[in-house]
């Protein structure tokens, strides 16, 4: 009778065990997962910035032309102190869209690359968590078999 109830015991830790590994598996398994799904994000954002980038610098270079070409046609003179002031001010403002989209895009990226480190470090932490259930299970599993076969009134 009690070699029965320690085998049963034993089997029953394991089984448990090896459920609390399997959930560890899982979580790690979902943590990778959304790491990588962070870190693609990440790349896009920073893809995403310097596309965009790209639209500002074009969409500042045609207002250029276009203030140039009204002012040629007003019968200014491109090089005169008021055109030039304006012309520098619209660079200047289509300058500060493009750091400023870029910094946007690298905040972005960044709070996505630090999901990504904090989904990895979680899926570890759960792995380990797995590791340590299991191993108490099993411990607790063989204390309860051994208890079980030290009990004289089993024998």
């Amino acid at each position: 009778m009690f070699a029965v109830m320690a085998a049963m015991a034993v089997v029953a830790a394991g089984v448990s065990a090896y459920g609390q590994y399997s959930q560890a598996q899982s979580q790690k398994a979902a943590a990778n997962y959304n790491a990588a799904v962070a870190t693609n994000n990440a790349t896009a954002s920073a893809q995403q910035a310097q596309y965009d980038v790209g639209l500002i610098t074009d969409q500042n270079a045609r207002a250029v032309a276009s203030q140039r070409a009204a002012m040629a046609s007003s019968g200014f003179d491109a090089n005169s102190g008021t055109f030039s002031d304006v012309t520098r001010d619209t660079k200047i403002q289509g300058e500060m869209n493009v750091l400023s989209r870029l910094y946007q895009g690298r905040v972005a990226a960044t709070q996505s690359t630090s999901q990504a480190q904090l989904s990895t470090m979680q899926g570890n932490a759960d792995m380990q968590a797995g590791y340590i259930g299991a191993g108490g299970t099993l411990l607790s599993g063989a204390s309860s078999a051994f208890a079980a076969y030290e009990n004289p009134n089993f024998h």
